[in-house]
């Protein structure tokens, strides 16, 4: 049986990988920038550029053990109202790309995976952009 990104990984992992209603840039999904680029079917599995989402498929967002648990504390705590709690969670975000020296881009991609595996729903593009903002 073939492996399919439908069936063999998690739902938000295939979201962000096929949908392009959760690609980071808005406009295309990873999958569908693969196959305008002439790669389709199981050629996308054995392409180099593959390499970084089937890292993801197995580890999740590539962010420190502390920085995970505490963007999930966050939102467990539930303090105050959903605009407050983005809020925290921009903050966070922002001083974990400093404290922990993150590169912007990398951290601001794992991020908003993590908003959306946590379904985040109403702003994991604000979360992205909370990284890409640090000084």
């Amino acid at each position: 049986m073939p492996i399919t990104i439908e069936k063999n990984i998690s739902s938000s992992s295939a979201m962000i990988f096929t949908d392009p209603k959760y690609a980071e840039t808005r406009n295309k999904s990873p999958k569908q920038i693969f196959e305008s680029n002439g790669t389709c079917g199981d050629e996308i599995y054995r392409h180099p550029h593959f390499i970084k989402h089937l890292r993801y498929f197995i580890n999740g967002p590539d962010l420190p053990e502390a920085v995970i648990n505490g963007f999930c504390k966050i939102l467990n705590d539930d303090a105050g109202t959903s605009g407050e709690i983005l809020d925290q969670l921009h903050r966070f975000v922002r001083s974990c790309v400093r404290e922990y020296g993150l590169d912007r881009d990398s951290a601001a991609s794992n991020f908003f995976k993590l908003a959306i595996e946590l379904e985040i729903d109403h702003d994991p593009y604000g979360i992205r952009t909370a990284a890409m903002s640090t000084r």
